[in-house]
C-alpha cells in the first residue's frame, strides 16, 4: 500500500488529476482496484471521504465538492460501478454518494447540503441543472432518471424500490421487493418534504405541492398536492392556472 497526505491506495489503483486541481490535504482516500480521473480548476474541501473498491470516479471541470463529504462505490468483479459528476457541479458539505450501481450527475447540477444518493442495482441519472434541497434522499433498487431542469426541495425522499407485504405468515424483510423505478420528467418542481414512491412517473413541467404522497403518474404541466397527490390545476402559457 502507499500512503501520501492520507491517501491511500493499492499497486491497482490510479489518479488523474489536472495541475490546478485542489485537494485539501485533510481527507481520506481508500482506493481498490479504481481509478479517479478529475478536470480543471476543481476543488476538493476537507474531510472528505474517498472509498472506491473496484470503481471509477470522473469529476469534471470546475467541480466543487464541500466539507466532510463522502463518495463510496463498490463494483462487482466484473463489472466497475461509474460514478460521473459533470462539469460545473456544485455538491454541498455533508452530502453523501453511496453507490451500488452507475450515477451519473449531469452539468451544472446543485446538490444542497446533506443530500444522500444511494444506486443500489440499477443506474441513477440526474441531466443538466438538476437541483437537490438539503437533506434530500435519493434511494433504491430501481432505476432513476431525472430529466434538465427539475428541482427537487430540501428534506424530500425519492424511493425507487417498495417492501413487498401482502404474505401474512411472512416477515415483511423476507418478503423482498419491487423495484420498478422512477421517472421524473424536465421543469419539474417538487416542494419541501414531498415522498416519491417507487414506480411513479413525474411528467415534463409538473408542480407538486409541499408535504405530498406521489404515487402514479402525473399530467404534462399539471399541479398535483396532498397525500396521494390530487390534481388541483395546470400551469398555463399566461402563468393563471386553469
Amino acid at each position: 500500500m502507499k500512503k501520501n497526505n492520507l491517501v491511500v491506495h493499492n499497486s491497482c489503483s490510479k489518479i488523474k488529476k489536472a495541475d490546478d486541481t485542489q485537494i485539501d490535504p485533510f481527507s481520506i482516500w481508500k482506493l481498490s482496484n479504481s481509478e479517479i480521473i478529475i478536470g480543471s480548476d476543481t476543488y476538493l474541501g476537507p474531510f472528505q471521504q474517498i472509498i472506491l473498491d473496484n470503481a471509477i470516479l470522473k469529476i469534471g471541470n470546475n467541480v466543487k465538492i464541500g466539507a466532510y463529504c463522502t463518495i463510496s462505490a463498490k463494483g462487482e468483479t466484473n463489472n466497475k460501478v461509474l460514478i460521473n459528476i459533470g462539469d460545473n457541479v456544485r455538491i454541498d458539505d455533508y452530502c453523501n454518494l453511496q453507490c451500488f450501481a452507475n450515477l451519473d450527475i449531469g452539468n451544472k447540477c446543485h446538490l444542497w447540503s446533506g443530500v444522500c444518493i444511494v444506486p443500489f442495482k440499477k443506474p441513477f441519472l440526474f441531466e443538466e441543472r438538476v437541483t437537490f434541497g438539503h437533506n434530500v434522499v435519493v434511494a433504491g433498487r430501481g432505476p432513476l432518471t431525472v430529466k434538465r431542469y427539475s428541482m427537487i426541495g430540501g428534506l424530500s425522499a425519492i424511493l425507487t424500490e417498495n417492501h413487498r407485504y401482502k404474505e401474512l405468515d411472512k416477515l415483511v424483510r423476507e418478503q423482498g421487493f419491487e423495484e420498478k423505478g422512477i421517472f421524473i420528467g424536465s421543469d419539474v418542481w417538487i416542494g419541501a418534504s414531498v415522498t416519491v414512491l417507487d414506480g411513479s412517473k413525474i411528467n415534463d413541467k409538473s408542480v407538486i405541492g409541499a408535504s405530498s404522497l406521489v404515487k402514479g403518474e402525473t399530467e404534462k404541466g399539471g399541479i398535483y398536492y396532498g397525500i396521494p397527490i390530487q390534481k388541483s390545476s395546470d400551469r398555463t402559457s399566461n402563468g393563471d392556472a386553469k
